[in-house]
């Protein structure tokens, strides 16, 4: 039986990571790469706006995040993610970034992971 202990550190991204959620911020990125699908995820912005938590939100930021990654080529996906990237940055807290880089330096495991069901 193997005794070695594996320490993790688990990190929420939405709101613990972030500032913010930044669901809106991802669909925005999505969305710039193909304007036309607004039509096809108009309905899910409008339930997103209306919904302030809870299980019908997160399945109108999911279902609209299916929409807009659907058939999306992996280079339309790659500028998409890294618009998103730049316009997370701004909303990352440093203190958890500053723990983040003691916990690796003293060997934990990081895993920035999301609490979204799906």
């Amino acid at each position: 039986m193997n005794n070695d202990r594996i320490n993790c550190v688990l990190i929420d991204f939405d709101g613990t990571l972030t500032t913010q959620d930044t669901t809106y911020t991802l669909i925005m990125a999505l969305l710039r790469k193909r304007p036309w699908l607004i039509f096809k995820v108009f309905r899910y912005l409008a339930l997103i706006a209306w919904f302030h938590s809870g299980e019908p939100l997160q399945e109108s930021k999911n279902a609209c995040i299916h929409v807009l990654l659907q058939g999306l080529t992996n280079d339309k996906l790659t500028i998409a993610l890294d618009d998103f990237d730049r316009s997370v940055q701004k909303l990352l807290r440093p203190q958890l970034l500053d723990l983040i880089k003691e916990k690796v330096i003293s060997g934990y495991i990081v895993l920035v992971v999301t609490a979204s069901p799906d």
